[in-house]
């Protein structure tokens, strides 16, 4: 088994996961709820600026702190399916 298709089966079980639990969107929504148009790469960038910032604030509540562990989670999922799009779009018109 190939990197790529290890990668792929992740995917495919995460997006699995997602849709049974109802997040599908969640991220999307919430860099709309931040102003982006969509989850994009600069979403992702102030998502992961947001999170660290409470993660480092000693005084940030219990729920505070999962809030930004579970949004910095997200923001890197988001970031990891972005990369792997670009890659997959890249190398399907190379063919």
């Amino acid at each position: 088994m190939t990197l790529q298709e290890l990668n792929e089966w992740w995917a495919q079980d995460v997006s699995k996961s997602m849709k049974k639990k109802g997040t599908v969107g969640i991220f999307t929504q919430q860099c709309k709820d931040m102003g982006f148009k969509k989850s994009s790469y600069a979403c992702i960038k102030a998502s992961i600026e947001k999170a660290d910032k409470v993660l480092n604030d000693e005084t940030a509540s219990k729920k505070e702190h999962d809030d930004a562990v579970l949004l910095k989670k997200r923001a890197t999922l988001a970031k990891t399916f972005k990369g792997w799009a670009k890659k997959k779009k890249q190398h399907n018109k190379e063919k």
